[in-house]
């Protein structure tokens, strides 16, 4: 990164918008202070994964909640996005992310919140993720979203300050939880579909359990 300019790069991404029949996007190691507009923008309704990887000065994400049939969304080594928030989902966020199967951070030294309070409740919900991996994200504070249906997978590590109350998850199977402040987990029920649990490095873990 020692001698590019991201003002170059940008104006290189902007030029380099691919077809509209585009299945998969991987975007690594760019130096722009801003991604490009053309990168969710709906009439990519193709895209099945988009992933994000070591973008350094990037302080924002693209609005990508309007990709109709995108299943996996990947955000790693964003070093400059603080919040997570009504910007991910776009303007009609209300049916945003209606295929989204697995969602990833990975790497995000300074991300402090989800900030889901002009978020819709419905899109909060995501309503086909199946899979949730939080990883390296030390300054991340608050909790989880909650009310994950579909959710059969969640992995958080190395989250030094979050908080995680894990509720309304009946189809999670496997919950992989190190190196977080604290867990409340409310999963146990009858009829559970739980099938694997590791919790390490948590100073505090509440385990409580209800009757179905």
């Amino acid at each position: 990164f020692g001698n590019r300019n991201g003002v170059i790069e940008t104006e290189v991404l902007h030029l380099l918008r691919p077809s509209e029949k585009l299945k998969e996007l991987r975007l690594k190691c760019y130096y722009g202070v801003r991604l490009v507009e053309w990168i969710g923008d709906s009439s990519f309704n193709k895209l099945l994964s988009l992933c994000l990887e070591y973008c350094p000065n990037c302080t924002s994400l693209p609005s990508i909640g309007q990709l109709p049939l995108l299943k996996k969304l990947c955000i790693k080594g964003l070093d400059n996005v603080t919040s997570v928030g009504a910007e991910l989902f776009g303007k009609n966020a209300s049916n945003a992310f209606p295929s989204l199967e697995t969602l990833e951070f990975e790497n995000m030294p300074k991300w402090e919140n989800w900030n889901f309070r002009e978020v819709n409740e419905e899109a909060k919900k995501f309503s086909n993720l199946r899979e949730l991996r939080i990883v390296n994200c030390p300054e991340l504070l608050g909790s989880i979203p909650e009310n994950l249906l579909s959710l059969e997978k969640l992995v958080i590590c190395d989250c030094e300050k979050l908080v995680i109350s894990i509720q309304n998850l009946p189809m999670l199977s496997e919950l992989n939880v190190q190196g977080c402040q604290e867990v409340v987990y409310k999963g146990f029920v009858d009829g559970s579909s739980l099938k694997r649990v590791c919790f390490s490095g948590i100073p505090k873990v509440y385990l409580c359990s209800r009757m179905g």
